[in-house]
């Protein structure tokens, strides 16, 4: 059974139970396993060159999610050994494998086995358990067996497709001594559907997981028996860019260059001398020693103290902005000179009412999708019950290396559209909205330094699978939730607007959300779309009606009045998209704060980022 790469990250990694469909083109040990369910066991994989997609970047930045996942005031959830290791001790990053599907093999690069074992007659009951070796694989011969004669005909047997699993993360089929064979049958349709030969209900007992947990029992390809952690990175177009997030020099110079207090060449020629370590010191023609750390950015109104993962968005939104074909004003020349807008002025307009700074198209992206780890039953820690005394542990893909963990990488080049939201309008959003708190009067470099400081707007509040936390009251959750959300819905906005104008269902596109820089970025995750150039080609041929489309076409749910007074103006109508497509699970969405709200007691109104278009 094809699955395109991306699909396989999400839906086949190892340990993940799937339904095998076979091909026309398979072998026929492939066929006798069609609509069996299938546990994956391993890739067939090639290890990446680290240095190719500068490792410690995507590790830096993995580590957060890692951090905020077993930090929690829960002393029931853990992460595997091998990836606490990871966290505490930097050395054993330089371990780590990062694979890949190998795509010089011609062989099957995605292998599993049989699983759950249990087999039974749909018309007798007859029970047979699927025989497996040490290494859990089956014979062609196994599953041929797996037929019953009690009709003489030699018919299929069904598979039983129920296993049990433990939110530490094991997974476990029925076994004989749970289930004798000699001594039991099994009927659909019967309730708990095990028999005795009196034709007694026999009810199977829970199992009990190696943890000392009881396991819960469901259908093997559930998705709530496998999920996947996995984080979306860029690759930078220069690496060696990515040395300067670990040394304070480098900081400093990474954020002079983004608040535009040096120019690009400026840049390069500092960092080579940083990165050569030879930074501190320079002679000059007469051999004169110069000191080159004096004209670094002493900002005395905003003291930066931007974490390591912070920079590195930074630099990849840097490789983004210079991948831009085609931005707004030249777009807009084009639509003046095809004739298909009569006043560019109209469209200016809009883009000033959406509070668009920039918008361009953007091409040969690389895309770097890294899944890390997986849980069981439960993906965040807010869906567990604090009743339960269960464990809920972030497990680690094995590597051939005992003990170091595994990372599986997708890579695609793909296309998207930056789209720039205008710093001093958010700025003057949150002054309007927390009109207790002090907003100085910023230039427009203290204005991006102030979006960079973590006491105001912090990302690692930003967990995947929770709702950026209001609880504490505290500046940094109200700041962040509030420009995080504004930035959130209108990448949602744009992507179901694109998606009717490039052709595209919403599902084929997802989203990165700069939050620092205040930027969105859509890209094609299939990979049709991005050879096509479907998003580049809409922009150009499309962009003053996609603009107009983005505030009309989602200022009204089919479910108001009843979503924008009682689900925050959010539901699965208007603004949510499919998990993969999604970066943070559908979570701090609001057109409230795009199209405003006023409440029936008028306490809880809210402000229109948007103007009306």
């Amino acid at each position: 059974m094809k699955r395109s790469e991306s699909q396989s990250l999400y839906s086949a990694l190892p340990g993940c139970c799937i339904t095998y469909t076979s091909s026309a083109s398979d072998s026929s040990f492939n066929k006798n396993a069609d609509k069996k369910t299938l546990r994956i066991g391993y890739w067939k994989t090639r290890k990446i060159n680290k240095n190719d997609i500068y490792y410690p970047k995507i590790i830096s930045q993995i580590i957060p999610d890692l951090k905020s996942f077993y930090s929690e005031n829960n002393e029931k959830v853990d992460i595997d050994n091998s990836l606490k290791n990871l966290v505490d001790n930097p050395e054993y990053r330089e371990r780590v494998e990062f694979l890949e599907i190998d795509p010089t093999s011609e062989e099957t690069q995605i292998c599993g086995y049989i699983f759950p074992r249990l087999f039974y007659c749909p018309q007798c009951g007859t029970i047979k358990f699927i025989k497996v070796n040490d290494k859990k694989y089956v014979d062609n011969q196994d599953i041929i067996n797996m037929r019953c004669d009690c009709n003489g005909k030699g018919k299929a047997m069904n598979q039983y497709n129920r296993v049990w699993i433990c939110s530490c993360g094991e997974i476990y089929s029925f076994d004989e001594y749970q289930v004798n064979s000699n001594e039991m049958k099994y009927f659909a349709h019967i309730k708990d559907g095990f028999v005795n030969k009196k034709g007694d209900i026999i009810k199977i007992p829970n199992k009990k997981c190696k943890c000392g947990n009881t396991c819960t029992l469901v259908n093997a390809t559930d998705p709530k028996t496998f999920y996947p952690r996995i984080i979306t990175t860029i690759k930078l177009t220069e690496n060696e860019e990515a040395k300067l997030c670990s040394i304070d020099e480098g900081r400093e110079l990474i954020i002079d260059r983004y608040v535009e207090k040096i120019s690009q060449a400026e840049f390069k020629n500092r960092a080579n001398k940083i990165t050569n370590n030879d930074y501190r010191v320079e002679k000059d023609n007469n051999g004169d020693i110069l000191e080159l750390l004096n004209d670094l950015i002493k900002n005395d109104n905003i003291k930066n103290n931007s974490d390591e993962d912070v920079l590195y968005r930074l630099l990849e939104y840097n490789t983004i902005k210079s991948k831009i074909v085609l931005n707004h004003i030249k777009a807009i020349g084009i639509l003046k000179d095809k004739n298909q807008i009569n006043d560019e002025k109209e469209v200016y307009d809009i883009i000033k009412k959406l509070k668009i700074k920039e918008i361009g198209s953007v091409s040969d992206i690389e895309i770097i999708n890294t899944a890390y780890g997986y849980t069981r039953k439960y993906q965040a820690v807010d869906e567990m019950r604090t009743d339960k005394k269960e464990p809920l542990v972030l497990k680690a893909f094995v590597s051939r290396n005992m003990g170091v963990p595994a990372f599986y990488n997708i890579r695609e080049k793909t296309e998207g559209i930056i789209i720039d939201i205008d710093k001093r309008a958010i700025y003057e959003y949150l002054k309007n909205t927390y009109k207790q708190f002090v907003f100085k009067d910023l230039s427009d470099e203290e204005l991006s330094r102030w979006f960079l400081e973590k006491m105001y707007n912090d990302s690692h509040l930003i967990k995947k699978f929770e709702e950026i936390d209001l609880q504490n009251g505290e500046i940094t959750n109200l700041y962040t939730k509030c420009i995080y959300n504004i930035l959130h819905t209108i990448s949602h906005m744009f992507i179901n607007t694109l998606s009717k104008y490039c052709g595209m269902d919403k599902s084929s596109l997802s989203e990165i959300i700069f939050l620092n820089a205040c930027s969105i970025f859509i890209y094609c995750k299939s990979n049709e779309g991005a050879v096509l150039g479907a998003l580049t080609q809409s922009f150009e041929k499309d962009l003053h009606k996609i603009l107009k489309d983005v505030y009309r076409d989602n200022e009204i749910c089919a479910f108001d009045p009843l979503c924008m007074n009682t689900t925050n103006g959010s539901c699965c109508v208007c603004t949510y998209l499919d998990e993969v497509a999604c970066e943070h699970f559908n979570k701090d969405l609001s057109r409230r704060y795009l199209y405003g709200y006023k409440s029936s007691d008028g306490k809880n109104n809210i402000l229109n980022f948007w103007e009306e278009v």
